[in-house]
């Protein structure tokens, strides 16, 4: 949820912290032992796709909410790696192998969740016009 304060809404904070959560739900595959790769949702294919079927379901021009999405992953990443859980299968479906980060990256996963929200929260903003202004005094 940390993150997710970087774009200065209560909803976005929410969804970011919501989404860093819910990409557990992976483990729920693993309880019908099923031959599958565990951990695909820590996945950079899985963010984008995440972020794909957002926008289609939710609105196009809403970036904060892919950028949500994106947080929710990095900080996810970044709790994991701070557990001392740093094994991700990080490139699924093109490289099926767990890569293992050392244990003080974990500032930089939080760093890049934070700046991908921030980053989209400036860019949305709608630019200040100001109405007291002698631009705007008609005479």
């Amino acid at each position: 949820m940390f993150a997710g304060a970087a774009s200065l809404s209560f909803r976005y904070t929410i969804l970011a912290g919501l989404f860093a959560v819910l990409i557990d739900s992976d483990h729920l595959i693993a309880l019908t032992h099923l031959d599958a790769l565990s951990r695909m949702s820590h996945s950079i294919s899985f963010g984008i796709i995440s972020v794909i079927v957002l926008m289609i379901l939710f609105g196009k021009r809403n970036y904060l909410l892919g950028a949500a999405a994106i947080a929710g992953l990095l900080s996810h990443l970044s709790f994991d790696t701070f557990a001392g859980d740093a094994k991700f299968p990080l490139f699924v479906p093109f490289y099926n192998h767990q890569m293992s980060f050392p244990h003080e990256t974990w500032i930089f996963f939080e760093l890049a969740a934070v700046l991908s929200i921030g980053i989209v929260t400036i860019l949305q903003r709608k630019p200040y016009k100001d109405t007291n202004s002698c631009s705007s005094i008609q005479l």
